[in-house]
């Protein structure tokens, strides 16, 4: 069965792709601006012959539909086309950036499932309590903040005001080293560097607690939910009839099954941290995707944002059929269904 559901998603990732291509080439070609007009104004007077020379250089003399398919067969075989703002292969840009990105994403996921699951777990077993209704609060109140807003109110209070982290970038640049993976805190750690891995988690905390802000209210209210349903099956009431102790109970019989539907939410917000965080790395300075995108959609840099969309699209795709794979873990009956 999980081989049928792999060739499944892999088929569906490809008709994913190519409509997301589509879309996304013709709304970077419908948007107003010129890529040639804009990096021929940065670099003064320049006569009518250079821009068109320029522009058929990179293929934007050719009709629209040849374009789109000249990218399309370009990128079957891996090739994604040359970035007219970093003058280098789309691929490399994107490979430059994402370690910034994925670290920041993986970060911001350990800290929303640290609070979403103990508090949600909690809720569920003192539910009414006036613990139960300050995380219900607390979750509405992260769901409706809009991250950027809170982004600058962490800045102005751990950075403005207490002094505490910084704001941009990811390590002090006195600090810096040859990065061995790309992530920070990771090379820190094989570097053996204890200033290098408090800088870059002083760097890292507050763009995490941004990003995982709205993902830990979701995921909370969806364990919540979940285990309370979980705790009124007769399977609970047996393994407590059994003597079990409690702990055990709460983890090994309703958790686990109460864990079914919140990895698809769990699924979905990574997809949304990967995609999602263009604002807040455009807001703290982070080196990523998020903001490399930004900056490519106002350079008009059309292979570049094509590419990082359609690595959005795969994640999203990837990241649902990993959710998929998981149900048979948690629950194994699922995968003879």
């Amino acid at each position: 069965m999980r081989i049928v559901l792999v060739l499944r998603r892999l088929a569906l990732l490809v008709l994913v792709l190519l409509g997301v291509s589509l879309v996304v080439f013709s709304m970077m070609h419908l948007t107003p601006g010129d890529p040639v007009q804009l990096m021929m104004g940065q670099a003064g007077h320049v006569s009518e012959e250079e821009v068109e020379a320029l522009r058929h250089e990179y293929g934007l003399d050719l009709p629209t539909g040849q374009q789109y398919v000249r990218f399309l067969s370009g990128a079957v075989r891996g090739d994604l086309g040359n970035s007219y703002k970093h003058k280098a292969p789309v691929a490399q840009v994107i490979r430059t950036h994402l370690p910034a990105t994925v670290e920041l994403t993986v970060w911001s996921l350990v800290l929303a499932l640290l609070f979403a699951i103990p508090v949600g777990v909690y809720c569920a077993v003192r539910r009414g309590s006036a613990g139960d209704w300050a995380a219900i609060a607390g979750g509405l109140i992260g769901v409706s903040v809009p991250g950027f807003w809170l982004g600058l109110i962490l800045m102005l209070v751990f950075a403005v005001w207490l002094k505490l982290l910084p704001v941009t970038g990811r390590m002090d640049h006195f600090l810096a080293f040859e990065p061995i993976t790309g992530f920070y805190v990771l090379d820190s750690v094989l570097h053996r560097d204890g200033a290098a891995l408090l800088s870059a988690l002083k760097h890292l905390a507050l763009p995490a607690i941004t990003m995982a802000a709205p993902m830990a209210a979701v995921s909370s209210r969806m364990v919540r939910t979940s285990m309370i349903e979980a705790l009124q099956q007769e399977y609970v009431l047996f393994a407590r009839a059994k003597g079990l102790p409690e702990h055990v109970v709460l983890a090994k019989h309703a958790l686990r099954n109460a864990l079914i539907p919140t990895i698809t939410v769990v699924a979905l917000q990574t997809g949304v941290l990967l995609s999602g965080n263009m604002i807040i790395e455009t807001v703290f300075s982070w080196p990523g995707i998020g903001r490399l995108a930004v900056l490519a959609i106002e350079a008009r840099d059309y292979p570049l944002v094509q590419g990082i969309v359609l690595l959005y699209a795969a994640t999203y795709v990837v990241l649902n059929l990993g959710a998929d794979l998981l149900y048979g873990w948690a629950n194994p009956k699922m995968e003879t269904q």
